[in-house]
This record gives C-alpha cells, structure tokens and sequence, in this order.
C-alpha cells in the first residue's frame, strides 16, 4: 500500500490484500502437519499485522497530501507539507520527541510511530488539523478488538517465547476459545456464535474499518 490522491485506490489495494490473505488463510488450515500449519499462520498473522500498519501509515500520508475522500471532498490539512518526509518528521516529532533524523536528514522507519495503533493515527491527523479527523474518529470507533489483540498474536509469531505465548494464550476466553490452545491454534478456532476462525474474522474486520474510512 502506498500514499494516494484518492482514498478508494489506497481502500482498493489493501481490500485485495486483505482477500489474499484470507484465500491463504484456508489453504493453510488444509496442510497436512501442525508444523505446516504453524509456521503458515505465523507468517500470515505478521502479514496481517503490517498490512493493518502499512495502510495507518499510508493512510496519514495521504491525508497530508490532500487525497480525495468521497464524503468529505479534498482532505485538508493546517498545516503544509512539501514531501512526505517532512509529514513523517511531525509524527515522529508528537510520539518519539528525541528522535533525529538521519545524516541524509531522512527519518528512519524504525524512528517512526507505531501505526498499528489507531491512537496514533488519530493523534498524527488531529496534530495536522486534518478535515476528515472526525471521519475517522467514527470509522475507528466501531466494536473490534484486532486493533489491541492482533499485535499480541503478532508478537508471539515473530519471538515465540513464553512471555508472548502466555500473553496471546490470555486472550483466548475473550472470544469463548481454551487458553490451554497453543497461539496458532487460537488464531485458527472458531470463537462462540461466529463461523469463521479469529484470524479471518480480523481479516474481515480490518477490510469493514478500511472501508468505512476510506469511503
């Protein structure tokens, strides 16, 4: 996903995104071994997570650059950028305050904020005085959890230890799923009076949310 003049192109790509991912969702859940299994959803639930944060952060960018959001007209913003350098130097400058810049003077990605954090982005926009905060303030606001609980399974995907396993494990009843599960186990259950695995009904969610953003 990339910057847009045109919120519906940055809804269009990760919308296919999204639906990749769930196609690849199904295929893993038919390996043959656990550790087929595993190692497939870890990697997807990592791609789900930085798809989540690639669009925040494309979604920013765009707003700074005054894209096209269909309700709303062009976005504006208070404050004027010349590049998007300068757009991701104010946001690090309201999250990681003694962050510097590169020799080049180009932030580096690690220096910048964590966009899987709806917070963020909605902090990034209100400090740029962006006519479609409100917008998504609403969109932002609807009943999921993938916002707080993806980063968690994430972390355990990427580290496997025992403090990421028994965080992600914690989770579990929240949705009506054994805590005795293994993590990836967990993301491939069914929780109570749903029809799909929690990983897809994320996957589902995170598509709703870019919709009701971007449209």
């Amino acid at each position: 996903m990339r910057p847009t003049r045109d919120f519906r192109c940055l809804a269009k790509s990760t919308t296919y995104r999204l639906r990749v991912l769930r196609d690849s969702l199904d295929n893993a859940r038919r390996l043959p071994t656990a550790r087929q299994r595993r190692l497939a959803v870890s990697t997807l639930t990592i791609d789900a997570a930085n798809t989540w944060s690639n669009f925040s952060r494309s979604y920013y960018l765009s707003s700074c650059i005054g894209a096209f959001l269909e309700p709303l007209g062009r976005v504006t913003t208070t404050l004027a950028f010349t590049n998007f350098n300068d757009s991701i130097g104010e946001a690090v400058r309201i999250h990681r305050a003694y962050a510097t810049p590169r020799a080049t003077g180009i932030w580096h990605r690690r220096d910048e904020p964590t966009w899987h954090d709806p917070n963020v982005l909605l902090s990034c926009c209100n400090n740029i005085g962006a006519s479609n905060y409100i917008h998504m303030t609403n969109a932002l606001s609807v009943g999921t959890r993938f916002f707080i609980d993806l980063p968690v399974f994430r972390n355990y995907c990427a580290h496997k230890n025992q403090q990421t396993q028994k965080a992600a494990q914690t989770l579990a009843p929240t949705y009506g799923i054994s805590s005795l599960l293994l993590p990836f186990e967990i993301l491939l259950s069914t929780p109570i009076r749903a029809r799909d695995p929690l990983l897809t009904l994320w996957l589902y969610d995170m598509e709703a949310v870019v919709g009701l953003l971007c449209e």
